[in-house]
């Protein structure tokens, strides 16, 4: 009797767990989206000065260590500066792993990214605020699409896998 009892805990536990799990990832999305924001909110107040390169520019971004993507603009930035016959696009498509790598940012955000970044190099600060400023909306979209998954899918999955923990104790025991 007290084998089944610790069998259907240990049971109940690993299936509270993955829905955690499940969850969790939903909240690091969001985070993921809120944090690109707040570095595209420094990158056009980099831009404003107006007094650094984009290189320098990726390099600031990437000393931020509190950001999951500062790894990507650090090494973004070193490879604009040691690379002298590789254009904007090629440099980016080298070190866009990094992005999914160490975030769970998906196709479409990353996409965003991408976009904005090859595109700032191309015109003027006017510009590059526009591009910037609606870039910035499109993350706010984003983020309230992410806010909406953790409320209904994080937690959707979190009762399911409890419920399925519950009804594989019923099934075995």
């Amino acid at each position: 009797m007290l084998i089944k009892i610790v069998l259907i805990t240990i049971i109940l536990i690993c299936f509270f767990l993955l829905g955690e799990e499940i969850h969790k990832s939903y909240k690091k999305k969001y985070k993921d989206i809120s944090d690109l924001i707040k570095i595209l909110e420094i990158l056009h107040m980099q831009l404003e000065f107006g007094l650094y390169t984009l290189g320098e520019v990726f390099s600031k971004l990437g000393e931020r260590k509190e950001f999951a993507v500062s790894k990507f603009f650090k090494n973004l930035s070193n490879n604009i500066e040691n690379s002298d016959s590789k254009n904007l696009e090629e440099i980016l498509d080298g070190t866009i792993c990094l992005i999914k790598e160490n975030t769970s940012l998906e196709e479409k955000e990353i996409h965003e990214l991408r976009n904005l970044i090859i595109n700032l190099g191309k015109s003027d600060f006017y510009s590059q605020e526009r591009i910037i400023n609606l870039t910035i909306e499109n993350f706010k979209k984003m983020q309230s699409q992410a806010f909406v998954e953790i409320t209904s899918k994080g937690v959707l999955y979190k009762k399911l896998t409890v419920s399925m923990g519950f009804l594989l104790v019923i099934i075995f025991f």
